[in-house]
C-alpha cells in the first residue's frame, strides 16, 4: 500500500473524497458521492491551479507538492481513475506543468495514461516539441497519432525537425509514421513557395 503524503496536509486530511479517489477506493468514492460529498474548495482550487512556489509555506502549496509525490507512486490504472474523478468533480481541466509531468514520468507515455492526460488536464503549459521528441525516443507511434489529433504536428518546420530527429535516433517506425503523415497532410506547392 502507498504512503499518501498529501493526506497528512491540512487540506488533504480534511477531504474524504480526495483521499478515497487518490487511493482508488472505488466503493468509498461511490458511497461519498451518493451521499453528496464533493471535493473541498481548497482541494478543487489546488487541482485546477497548481501550487505556486514551494517556499511559500502555504497549506495549498504543501498539498500540491505532496500530491505530486503521491502521483509518482500510483499505477497507471489508479492514476487514470483519480484523474477522471478529479476532472469530473472540479468541472474544469486539471493543472498540468513540467513538474506534474516529471512526477508521473514512469507512466506518462503509456497509451491510456497519455489519453487521460489529453482529456483531463489543461495542456497549455506542456512543452509539445519536447514531448514529441520523447515519444519518438520511446518509439511510440500510437502516441504520435494522438498528437496529430491534438494539432501538435501542424507546424511544417516542427514536423520536418521531428522527421530528422527520428532519423538521427534510428526510430524507423516513427520516421515511417511521420513521413506518411507528411504525405497525407502537406501542401507541397505552398511549402516550396514558402522556401523560395
Amino acid at each position: 500500500m502507498n504512503d499518501f503524503y498529501s493526506f497528512g496536509t491540512q487540506y488533504g486530511q480534511a477531504d474524504a473524497l480526495f483521499r478515497a479517489a487518490l487511493s482508488a477506493d472505488k466503493l468509498r468514492v461511490n458511497t461519498l458521492r451518493a451521499n453528496g460529498t464533493t471535493l473541498t474548495d481548497e482541494v478543487k482550487q489546488t487541482l485546477l491551479s497548481g501550487g505556486g512556489s514551494m517556499f511559500s509555506n502555504d497549506p495549498k502549496v504543501n498539498l500540491w507538492y505532496y500530491y505530486l509525490t503521491d502521483l509518482g507512486y500510483l499505477s497507471a490504472e489508479d492514476f487514470i481513475y483519480a484523474s477522471r474523478i478529479f476532472r469530473d468533480e472540479t468541472g474544469g481541466p486539471l493543472y498540468y506543468s513540467d513538474t506534474f509531468g516529471a512526477a508521473i514520468v514512469n507512466i506518462l507515455y503509456e497509451m491510456n495514461v497519455f489519453i487521460c492526460i489529453t482529456e483531463c488536464y489543461d495542456l497549455k503549459r506542456i512543452k509539445k516539441k519536447q514531448t514529441l521528441q520523447t515519444i519518438i525516443r520511446k518509439n511510440k507511434t500510437e502516441l504520435l497519432a494522438i498528437c496529430e489529433k491534438l494539432g501538435w504536428l501542424k507546424n511544417t518546420k516542427t514536423r520536418d525537425e521531428l522527421i530528422e530527429y527520428a532519423q538521427q535516433n534510428n526510430r524507423i517506425e516513427c520516421v515511417a509514421w511521420l513521413l506518411n503523415f507528411k504525405n497525407r497532410t502537406a501542401d507541397f506547392a505552398a511549402e516550396r513557395a514558402r522556401y523560395r
